[in-house]
């Protein structure tokens, strides 16, 4: 079997959200996490949990979170992160979260539907750019409006068996790409995917009237 590379990973992520999308129905939830060990399964009922109780649209495992925490990864990849994080929030105004670039979440099926049939191809744009599809699917469901919470997880670095794809170098300047996209003055992910959002529910409200 071929080895995945950080440069496949972002149409890999892509194939699964769209496969995913066709196979569940309403009410269903899409969790998503790594088969590395280092994402311990225990957390999921309380991610379910929040969806279904709660009202939340998406759950992200966040080491930031109460009871959250990091075994095993080097402090320069653990002063790396953190400051991803505060870049993130302050770059896509993410106020109400804490991680930003766990891929372990929970997602209602309806949001995950709604991504794939609004942006398409485009669910997944910085290809090549490793780790940054992360944050770039978050922001995604951020501009479809969607409700996020969190819950506190232990990654468990400790126990990953194979060498980490992840070049932090790569990342880096994926999130800077990243950030110029959605906010470019002239024609962002900021602007111009929420007017043509706000255009296609003003067609909703005119096929209902």
């Amino acid at each position: 079997m071929k080895e995945l590379n950080r440069f496949d990973l972002w149409e890999t992520i892509r194939d699964l959200f769209e496969r995913a999308a066709e196979l569940s129905e309403n009410g269903d939830i899409v969790v998503r996490m790594d088969a590395d060990y280092t994402h311990d399964p225990k957390y999921i009922p309380e991610m379910v949990r929040k969806i279904e109780q709660e009202g939340y649209d998406l759950v992200i495992a966040s080491r930031f979170e109460k009871g959250g925490g990091q075994v095993g990864l080097d402090p320069y990849r653990s002063f790396v992160s953190y400051m991803a994080q505060i870049f993130a929030r302050i770059v896509f105004g993410m106020w109400n979260v804490k991680e930003i670039s766990s891929a372990y979440r929970a997602y209602k099926a309806e949001l995950v539907k709604k991504a794939i049939s609004f942006f398409g191809n485009d669910f997944i744009q910085l290809r090549g750019l490793g780790f940054t599809c992360s944050v770039e699917k978050l922001v995604k469901m951020k501009i479809l409006g969607a409700k996020m919470s969190e819950v506190g997880f232990v990654l468990r670095y400790d126990r990953k068996k194979s060498p980490s794809k992840m070049i932090t170098s790569t990342t880096t300047l994926g999130y800077f790409i990243l950030a110029i996209l959605y906010n470019w003055p002239f024609g962002g992910w900021k602007t111009t995917y929420k007017n043509r959002l706000k255009e296609l529910e003003r067609k909703e409200i005119k096929k209902r009237d």
